[in-house]
């Protein structure tokens, strides 16, 4: 299979593990695969600790130092949950350190604690395997805004003048459940059969829709562009899933 891949794809295959980018260009599916990472942080976190810093100088760095270094590997996999919870011991042990080499410092909270957002008591800090999972749905985001993916159909959409199915799709405003309740109707498939002139063909709806999904419909706003159906990410302003 290897050199199936390889004529067909005009490559040639690498004797060995190599780096990309510092990471492991093969990852097996070992739980230990991932262990260089926690070795990577080990050092780095070894290596502040021998330095005096306050607890502002100590927050900048597991800010924007610490919490980032394993960005791009949890963009790509969903690391074992242990990985997560070392890496997060490891930056909790470093914020209550006290100076010096030795770990002297009393951790007076867990680190899911300090990741409680700041405006519930927290110190805003990143719970990692949730970061990860935001990072895993990026993912899926991507293969949604590119139609020669293959798409799952969990999230809402914008209409415009494509093939926006009916009784598929999730394209009604309601927070609880986007989906037309209505039974099926073999009348029509697509919503742009049910507009008409840029507007809601109210008579049609009304006849064949049941009330919940009459109002539900009804209170979308149509505008006059023929621009094709996207996909949106309510929680944005912009449409758009992003990951802070």
């Amino acid at each position: 299979m290897k050199n199936l891949i390889c004529q067909t794809l005009g490559v040639t295959e690498i004797a060995g593990h190599t780096n990309y980018l510092g990471k492991s260009s093969v990852i097996g599916r070992g739980k230990n695969v991932f262990h260089y990472v926690v070795e990577k942080f080990t050092k780095r976190i070894q290596g502040w600790k021998a330095k005096v810093l306050s607890k502002v100088g100590k927050d900048i760095l597991l800010r924007t130092v610490a919490q980032a270094m394993p960005n791009y590997l949890m963009s790509l996999f969903l690391l074992p949950l242990d990985t997560c919870k070392d890496l997060e011991n490891l930056m909790n042990g470093f914020f209550w350190h006290n100076g010096g080499r030795e770990n002297n410092g009393i951790r007076w909270l867990q680190w899911k604690r300090l990741a409680i957002p700041k405006i519930y008591g927290g110190l805003g800090y990143r719970d990692l395997r949730q970061f990860n999972l935001a990072l895993s749905a990026k993912q899926g985001w991507r293969l949604l805004k590119y139609p020669n993916f293959i798409a799952i159909d969990f999230f809402s959409a914008e209409l415009g003048n494509n093939l926006n199915q009916i009784w598929r799709n999730p394209w009604l405003m309601d927070d609880g459940d986007p989906y037309i309740q209505t039974g099926y109707k073999e009348h029509f498939k697509y919503v742009a059969e049910l507009i008409m002139d840029h507007r809601w063909n109210e008579e049609m709806i009304r006849r064949f829709f049941d009330q919940q999904d009459v109002e539900l419909i009804l209170q979308i706003l149509l505008g006059f562009s023929r621009r094709k159906d996207d996909w949106m990410w309510t929680l944005n302003n912009q449409g758009e899933y992003r990951v802070k």
